[in-house]
């Protein structure tokens, strides 16, 4: 299993599409090459790719979201938006995007939260069917810190168990 990092750079005043088709190019790339892909991400990389994996679910084998904002956009603060018109947009088409995930698609996500997150709300992270993983770290850092170096051998087994029944499928 190999790692590849492709940066949202929310910031850069790029619209949402661009961001996806940037992201959907590395993924044609990997699965052009052979490989199975499934995708982790972290914060507020966690609406994008859900929308990614919902809209490519037959060719991703999983999903793992490590602190992701995914329910209640109008709980974030204006100001984090104004900065970030695109992770907005993304998390506008949250909703429906989660109604079209199955029950089968569902499982084959991993939510990942802290105890507690000052900036995510807990009941944020959660997708109804998703497994679901509680940390024991307080906080929206810690907790990104914690699921990318000490969880990440849960996160690959995970991701490895999905992988093998895509293939079998």
């Amino acid at each position: 299993m190999q790692g590849h990092f492709e940066p949202m750079l929310w910031r850069v005043g790029e619209p949402l599409q661009t961001k996806l088709n940037r992201i959907n190019a590395v993924i044609d790339d990997l699965l052009q090459q052979g490989n199975v892909v499934s995708l982790v991400a972290v914060s507020a990389g966690a609406s994008a790719a859900l929308t990614i994996f919902a809209a490519r679910k037959q060719e991703l084998a999983g999903l793992v979201l490590i602190s992701g904002k995914v329910h209640n956009a109008h709980r974030m603060h204006p100001s984090v938006i104004q900065k970030n018109n695109a992770f907005g947009e993304a998390l506008d088409g949250l909703p429906a995007v989660v109604e079209t995930l199955t029950a089968k698609d569902r499982r084959r996500i991993m939510s990942i939260h802290p105890m507690a997150d000052e900036s995510v709300p807990v009941a944020d992270t959660r997708i109804p069917g998703a497994v679901e993983r509680s940390i024991p770290v307080m906080g929206h850092f810690f907790a990104i810190a914690y699921g990318i170096t000490i969880y990440m051998p849960i996160v690959v087994h995970f991701l490895r168990h999905q992988a093998k029944e895509q293939i079998k499928n």
